[in-house]
């Protein structure tokens, strides 16, 4: 019987260390396994944000300027030379207009400055929208998106819900849009049921003011590579429309001011699929371009004056948005239609009130550049006045500054508006206009300009001063002195 009791005893013990052991077994995994989240705990998904735009515009500063570099470039951004090309397109009704298009690469693109080259930013500054895919094996194709779906996401890269990684999944694809994919912003996701690349159905606003970029990412495969550490997750985002604005050239002489700009029978409504690999762009789906709508700036409220605002963006407050945010189309059926009125209704211009401008050429816009039509005349009818209106006096030998001199530049339309013209010094003559050079002599009594240019604000009219530096060292002699001195010490004659 004691026997039986020991041996008891002894199975009791084994099964108590046998339940301690699966105990310890059971809290190593708990430290590194969520079972509500399925995931390994401490690795939440996050992402850092980038811009492919920005990126390009640091490269454009730093890569050499030569012509392979920049076709290398335009290549990686899916953009050639034709497609930066100038255009002229003819108005309506005036054989004298045209509106002058050129194309820049990037969405309203902003150079860096000289202390921020170094730090690549993003203008992701709002909310945007993510969904995540997994898998147990690499180089896998999207099915749904059985990871997370639709996910509101921080600029910062942080998602608005926990999603860990999960060691049986170690390999995932992300998918992001900006600005958020919802109904307010007329950007609908793919649905969660869809099997394979997302896209998202996009619709622009009519109303300018109301309008909305968007920017597109993917992850590319990330591998989840040492257990409990999530991996860097990086999000290269890309613009996918192309962004329109107008200006008024330099030379349209009319007194009137814009109240209205419209861009006619344009595809609204668009299906776009994204990205499939890191720093990617997606793509429009062809023959998904439909309801073609007129989208409208109207400036009533702050008319832009023609003869004060040369070669300037029409724009209004900082917080306003007078950038078109167009899908990228064939122009072909599309217009521009410019409304205008008179500056003073008792003086009317003999100017037409409403312009006309069909825009012409096939797939013309292009994703992530930005187009400038620019309103102007083929043949100016200004007339240019420059004037030296003050002369300064004979200088010194050993002065160093000359007395002031004035410039007053300007030109007149034929309704009699006038605006300050612009004038720039380009070369020098030192022997009374007879040869001319571009740079100073580096011994030259004569050393340069104060004022280089002027009339560079068209609602400025008068005269602008200046003075010039002049040399003053030992080298100089005062001849007229010493020709004076000369007759005064020679002998009398006679």
């Amino acid at each position: 019987m004691e026997t039986m009791k020991t041996i008891q005893q002894l199975l009791k013990i084994q099964a108590m260390l046998l339940c301690a052991a699966l105990t310890v077994v059971s809290c190593a995994d708990d430290s590194l396994t969520d079972d509500k989240d399925e995931g390994d705990k401490g690795t939440a998904v996050s992402f850092h944000v980038s811009s492919a735009q920005d990126e390009m515009l640091l490269q454009q500063q730093t890569a050499p300027a030569t012509r392979s570099a920049v076709l290398s470039r335009l290549g990686d951004e899916g953009l050639t030379l034709e497609d930066l090309a100038t255009r002229k397109h003819a108005v309506q009704g005036a054989a004298d207009l045209c509106m002058i298009e050129t194309t820049i690469e990037g969405v309203n693109p902003v150079l860096p400055s000289a202390d921020t080259r170094a730090k690549v930013k993003t203008n992701i500054d709002n909310f945007f929208t993510t969904s995540g895919y997994r898998s147990d094996t690499p180089g896998f194709a999207p099915d749904t998106p059985d990871w997370f779906y639709a996910v509101k996401t921080k600029n910062d890269g942080t998602l608005t819900t926990y999603h860990p990684w999960h060691w049986g999944y170690r390999y995932g694809r992300f998918y992001a849009v900006y600005p958020e994919a919802k109904s307010e912003n007329k950007i609908t996701l793919s649905p969660a049921t869809h099997s394979g690349t997302p896209y998202v159905e996009f619709e622009a606003e009519q109303d300018v003011k109301d309008q909305k970029d968007l920017m597109t990412a993917c992850s590319g495969e990330v591998k989840y590579e040492t257990r409990g550490i999530a991996p860097t997750t990086n999000l290269k985002f890309r613009h996918a429309l192309t962004a329109v604005r107008f200006a008024v050239g330099q030379n349209l002489s009319w007194n009137k001011r814009i109240t209205k700009v419209e861009i006619k029978n344009a595809c609204s409504k668009g299906k776009y699929m994204l990205p499939t690999q890191y720093g990617g762009a997606g793509t429009w789906v062809a023959g998904s371009l439909t309801d073609r709508k007129d989208f409208v700036l109207d400036v009533t409220a702050s008319p832009i004056d023609l003869k004060q605002n040369p070669n300037t963006v029409i724009m209004g407050n900082p917080t306003d948005n007078y950038t078109f945010y167009m899908i990228p189309q064939d122009l072909t059926g599309i217009t521009v239609v410019v409304t205008l009125e008179d500056n003073d209704p008792a003086h009317p211009s003999p100017a037409p009130n409403t312009i006309t401008i069909p825009l012409t050429g096939k797939k013309a816009w292009k994703p992530g550049t930005s187009k400038l039509y620019k309103l102007s005349q083929n043949t100016s009818d200004w007339t240019y006045s420059l004037t030296v209106t003050k002369q300064p006096a004979a200088a010194a030998y050993n002065q160093g500054t000359s007395d002031t001199y004035g410039i007053t530049s300007m030109r007149t339309a034929p309704d009699g508006t006038q605006q300050a013209a612009a004038w720039k010094v380009k070369e020098y003559s030192f022997d009374n206009g007879a040869t001319w050079v571009k740079t100073i002599p580096a011994n030259s009594w004569f050393k340069g300009l104060s004022l280089n240019e002027g009339g560079k604000i068209p609602n400025r009219i008068g005269e602008e001063r200046g003075t010039a530096t002049l040399k003053t060292d030992g080298a100089l002699v005062d001849l007229l002195a010493k020709r004076n001195k000369a007759l005064k010490d020679a002998a009398p004659k006679g």
